[in-house]
């Protein structure tokens, strides 16, 4: 039985820029916690890249245009529905059926009703449509002459650790308290990102996360290197 599914944005795709400069950085992980292989993700997506003419560099601040993509789920997202009213109406009818007295038409009706969950059991696990999902969440950064201002509200936990992290990321800026318990934060930053989920999905009889791979990775490597102009 042949594979079928597809990927989908949770926004609109993103509308980057042309360049002549066709720096590509790229970073691929996964923060998912599974076994999915990055590995296979991130060479796939370069070869891509590569083959369209762009060129792979190892720092951003060599890059026009940076692509982070990290790996938020892998694995059965939920099986197809099934509808049971099929098998509780052959339950009925068959608990009707064994009685044709009043007296006991409930209790085989009931009866019935129970053989007829057990005929759905039966059912749902012979013909098990099985969805293996790919979630992946994507940042776009196109780089900007003269760079971009942004915003951002930090709690009072995450002052500290915010600002560290911008600094070391060679980022600029100031920032002015708000409140007791949150900062905003104002910050140049050479690149405008572009921020979006990817759903990549797989569904078939008893489909195995292994079997589905192929097939995720392909819909994946296809819409992230597909971004860039």
């Amino acid at each position: 039985v042949k594979l079928r599914g597809n990927v989908e944005w949770l926004n609109p795709q993103p509308d980057v820029r042309f360049s002549d400069d066709m720096t590509v950085y790229l970073r691929v992980r996964n923060s998912s916690g599974s076994d999915f292989p990055v590995s296979r993700l991130r060479s796939r997506v370069a070869d891509e890249i590569e083959d369209a003419g762009y060129q792979l560099v190892r720092q951003p601040d060599q890059a026009q245009y940076v692509l982070r993509a990290n790996v938020r789920g892998y694995g059965e997202n939920a099986a197809a529905e099934f509808s049971s009213g099929a098998g509780a109406a052959i339950g009925g009818l068959i608990g009707y059926g064994v009685s044709s007295n009043d007296e006991y038409k409930g209790a085989a009706g009931v009866g019935g009703a129970v053989l007829g969950e057990v005929v759905t059991n039966i059912l749902r696990n012979r013909n098990k449509q099985i969805r293996i999902d790919l979630v992946t969440d994507l940042t776009v950064g196109e780089r900007v002459e003269g760079g971009v201002k942004t915003t951002r509200t930090t709690s009072d936990n995450q002052q500290l650790r915010g600002l560290q992290e911008d600094s070391l990321a060679g980022n600029t800026g100031s920032s002015r308290t708000d409140s007791s318990d949150r900062q905003v934060v104002e910050i140049t930053e050479d690149f405008l990102n572009h921020e979006n989920r990817l759903i990549a999905s797989a569904e078939r009889l008893k489909l195995t996360p292994e079997e589905a791979l192929d097939f995720l990775l392909t819909k994946m490597v296809g819409a992230i290197s597909g971004v860039l102009p």
